[in-house]
């Protein structure tokens, strides 16, 4: 029988996230390495050979797909050891001593930094896999390889004419080479299809650097289409948040919005990439067309068994409100919805008009995503209510009757003033704490 490891003398436990991330990081290693090996290719061949002239171009680029998520590994352990002993990086020694928190932050922004950076490579690469499921034949995935050789030649020759004013004729060669190899793909496969490829080019002209991807929002977004509920959330639910705030962590992000960085935000940043790694690799075996077995098999039964994907974004992005509703919006800002819109990827959004002071006067009705959006009072239990509580407080039947028959706005209207009249008295306070830390 197996029993759980005992710490050592002078170690503590290992928390709950700690041991999550631990078995998630061994069983995503293990299924990558394992799928490596079924792809059939080695070192010599990854290493020696261009992947678009491979007969298996897709074992290719998998190959390097999961190399990505054992070079992740790599980094992960370094953050695995700083969130353990920090004791060790010097940092207990000079908290509260001159510039100590200074390099404190210094240091957990370096770290931050860097699971952004592997945020935004591996939502990529999850975004690619995710496509290349409805493209997954070998001419699409040599198309793709040679293109990112064409690309990097291109860009090279640029840089010639650019700072060295002349043109390499090796380079020109090279791109002539490639342009009829992906003419050649390009015959036996519709070029609609090749959701990598930028609408605009015309293969019978010149070719400009950098034209020939469509962009990464692009891609993003017809991903996110075709995701399942842990793939959208792994990938932020929208491009801002998904991979534009990562990008300010890989860009120099002076008088950018300030984030607040810590070892709690360091821990859900570390987790996050952890999710990613067990995420890519389990569709890279998709698209390999692999059976999972061992650990891969045990990580896709974790996500299969649970449904809190699917809850979050039922419960949070396509939260469901009504017109007339009172609610907090954003923040503890009594309004009542008077709009609402449906996204092309299930999100639900609200306008709803101030009832409390609005921040800006000037902007008395505004739009929210639902997630900041929290229900008050619904309007449709509001006439149900009130004559509840008449009748149970034993008010005259003409009284009971009068709100029954009340018109809708003479009720909404009434609704409005006796929310306002608790909103000022403090009645909303608790309410608000419990749905914000929902």
């Amino acid at each position: 029988m197996e029993t759980k490891e005992q710490p050592g003398l002078g170690q503590e436990p290992k928390s709950e996230a700690e041991e999550s991330r631990d078995l998630f990081i061994g069983v995503a290693l293990r299924g990558a390495v394992t799928l490596q090996k079924a792809l059939g290719l080695n070192e010599d061949t990854y290493q020696g050979v261009a992947g678009h002239s491979l007969h298996d171009s897709r074992a290719y680029y998998l190959y390097g797909v999961l190399d990505e998520v054992l070079k992740a590994a790599t980094a992960m352990l370094r953050w695995q050891q700083l969130l353990k002993n920090p004791e060790k990086e010097g940092l207990k020694e000079i908290q509260g001593k001159e510039n100590g928190n200074h390099l404190i932050r210094i240091v957990d922004e370096a770290v931050q930094d860097e699971q952004d950076l592997w945020s935004r490579k591996l939502a990529e690469l999850l975004c690619n896999l995710i496509l290349f499921e409805s493209t997954n034949s070998q001419e699409y995935f040599r198309l793709f390889l040679t293109c990112e050789h064409l690309d990097a030649y291109l860009g090279l020759q640029r840089d010639f004419h650019d700072f060295f004013n002349c043109q390499n004729f090796n380079a020109r060669e090279s791109i002539q080479s490639l342009v009829s190899t992906t003419k050649q793909c390009t015959k036996s496969i519709p070029l609609k299809k090749a959701w990598f490829l930028n609408d605009a080019i015309n293969w019978e002209k010149p070719i400009k650097p950098g034209g020939l991807f469509c962009s990464i929002r692009q891609r993003y977004k017809l991903a996110l289409k075709k995701a399942d509920p842990d793939q959208i959330l792994a990938l932020g639910i929208s491009y801002e948040h998904g991979y534009s705030v990562p990008s300010r962590s890989i860009h120099a992000n002076i008088g950018g919005p300030p984030m607040k960085i810590d070892r709690k935000a360091i821990e859900i940043s570390f987790s996050h990439v952890v999710l990613f790694c067990a995420l890519v690799m389990l569709q890279a075996y998709k698209v390999a067309g692999v059976t999972v077995t061992g650990d891969a098999e045990f990580v896709d039964k974790i996500f299969k068994s649970g449904t809190d994907a699917r809850k979050i974004l039922n419960s949070v992005y396509g939260k469901e409100l009504e017109v007339g509703d009172i609610v907090f919006a954003y923040g503890k800002d009594l309004c009542i919805v008077v709009d609402k819109r449906r996204s092309e990827y299930g999100y639900n959004s609200y306008k709803v008009k101030y009832l409390s002071p609005p921040l800006i006067p000037e902007v008395p009705e505004d739009w929210f995503p639902a997630r900041y959006v929290h229900l008050v009072w619904p309007k449709k239990l509001v006439r149900e209510q009130m004559v509840d509580m008449l009748e149970r407080h034993h008010f005259p039947a003409d009284a009971v009757e009068k709100v029954r028959s009340m018109p809708d706005k003479d009720l909404l209207d009434q609704l409005v003033s006796t929310a306002l009249a608790a909103y000022k008295d403090g009645v909303f306070d608790q309410m608000f704490a419990i749905q914000t830390d929902r």
